[in-house]
């Protein structure tokens, strides 16, 4: 293990290491051979307890890329507590060939934008100051969703839950692992019925149809599909927000109903947001080809293009979106890009299931930034406040956005 003793680019590099693993563990990102090394390399010596105690704070959390990418924030925080640590306190060095220029794409950020489609990253020293008004440990969701059969018979659904029955012939459910499939044999139409799997705020939940296409559901969210594809058409209706991956049965089209809008897809990758108090239906298309029906209107989407459609409008085709951004829920995070406090704070109330009051009115600002979806919500509003969002107060589960 490193010593004091050693030289100052050892002694800093091994700080940096520790500053990615304590990182890492706060987003419950560790293998196990990577917190045994934590564990080996922090034991035995009190300065290095303390150096962590002081790091081991919301304000410092970093989003980790890889093994040898992390927020400079977190890199200059290592650094200045090994150097009020060091008994000599000679001045550190920078790691030799270590780069950290991109240390904006890394970090758990966000960063006013003085100017609608223009992303300014600015550097934040030191830690975040809160207001310390938020102190609640309202946990982040997870995969949890109700199952609903054609019976009626309802299942509970989350991380622990396993096991598999059979509803009617030849169908079968198995749940496990916060993922649920079906496995049918050669069924009559008859036996066919409707399924709905449902998420309330704070939950999502992976699905694979009869026919193999995956589905992954966000929070505040149901879908309603058959039990078995029988005829010419595989048809499942969402509210809320889903990212598809169909698979390919030419012969048979897959398509999604959101209300009067339809998808109609052959084999791709897509996802559709329709929360009803977002005003308008987006599908934004990942791979492949699909097509967006809504009234008299009928468009084709090419890769990274999004449909909009909203009441008493014409759709609307933006290009070369961020597909990251669109799909950053699947992957574990939170991402936004040019986005109003409103918007923001309703991503994250059907995240956290809370309630958001604002009592701020200078709501036009917009933000952009990247942070975990696997932060409690008070080490989320911390960097919020921290990075300059605003001031937040939690009342039970409503959180209150100050003035």
């Amino acid at each position: 293990m490193p010593g004091f003793d050693e030289t100052d680019d050892q002694q800093a590099a091994f700080f940096v290491r520790m500053s990615q693993l304590i990182a890492k563990e706060k987003l419950g990102e560790l293998s196990d051979a990577q917190r045994e090394e934590l564990r080996q390399s922090l034991a035995g010596d009190e300065r290095y307890a303390a150096w962590k105690a002081e790091l081991d704070q919301p304000a410092l959390i970093a989003v980790v890329m890889d093994e040898l990418s992390i927020a400079e924030a977190h890199v200059e925080s290592s650094l200045e507590s090994f150097h009020r640590l060091h008994t000599a306190g000679r001045p550190v060095r920078r790691v030799p060939g270590r780069q950290i220029s991109r240390w904006w794409a890394a970090a758990a950020v966000l960063v006013p934008i003085v100017a609608i489609g223009i992303w300014v990253a600015e550097r934040h020293s030191g830690p975040a100051v809160t207001t310390g008004q938020v102190t609640s440990a309202i946990p982040p969701g997870g995969s949890r969703a109700t199952l609903t059969l054609g019976n009626g018979t309802r299942i509970l659904l989350d991380t622990s839950a396993s096991g598999h029955l059979v509803q009617k012939g030849g169908i079968q459910v198995q749940y496990d692992q916060g993922k649920i499939g079906y496995s049918t044999a050669k069924i009559a139409d008859s036996e066919v019925t409707y399924n709905t799997l449902a998420t309330a705020k704070g939950g999502q939940y992976q699905l694979t149809l009869p026919d193999g296409s995956k589905v992954w559901l966000n929070a505040a969210s149901s879908l309603r599909y058959p039990t078995a594809f029988i005829g010419k058409e595989r048809h499942v209706e969402l509210t809320g927000e889903a990212y598809f991956e169909v698979a390919q049965h030419k012969d048979q089209p897959f398509t999604v109903g959101v209300g009067t809008m339809n998808v109609k897809v052959l084999g791709t990758e897509f996802d559709v947001m329709a929360y009803p108090e977002e005003g308008h239906k987006l599908t934004t298309l990942i791979q492949g080809s699909v097509k967006v029906q809504s009234g008299g209107e009928a468009k084709q989407l090419s890769v990274g293009q999004q449909s909009v459609v909203a009441a008493g409008s014409p759709m609307n085709i933006v290009t070369d979106i961020d597909v990251e951004n669109v799909v950053a829920w699947k992957t574990g995070f939170f991402r936004f890009k040019d986005i109003d406090l409103q918007t923001m704070m309703r991503e994250i109330a059907r995240w956290y299931d809370i309630d958001v009051q604002f009592e701020r009115q200078d709501l036009t600002l917009k933000f952009g930034g990247r942070i975990s979806r696997k932060l409690n919500l008070s080490e989320l509003i911390s960097l919020l406040e921290g990075n300059g969002v605003g001031h937040f107060k939690l009342e039970g589960r409503k959180l209150i956005v100050l003035p």
